[in-house]
């Protein structure tokens, strides 16, 4: 029983990771799109480049994030 509830929190632990990795790539393309384009400032990887803008909205902004939409 143990191993069962191991496996499958490893099995979401590796869905989470994925999907995050893959939120991460979006946000560095973006970032390398930005950065080429020769502007007078550049954005650069951070803490949250593996969230979606819901995902920092909720976790980050709380009540602020209601009043700005992206």
């Amino acid at each position: 029983m143990i191993e069962t509830m191991f496996n499958i929190s490893v099995f979401r632990y590796s869905d989470e990771m994925k999907h995050m990795y893959s939120i991460f790539a979006e946000s560095l393309e973006t970032i390398r799109s930005h950065n080429n384009k020769g502007l007078s400032y550049t954005l650069g990887v951070n803490e949250y480049a593996d969230m979606t803008w819901e995902e920092f909205s909720k976790n980050k902004l709380g009540a602020a994030s209601q009043t700005h939409t992206h």
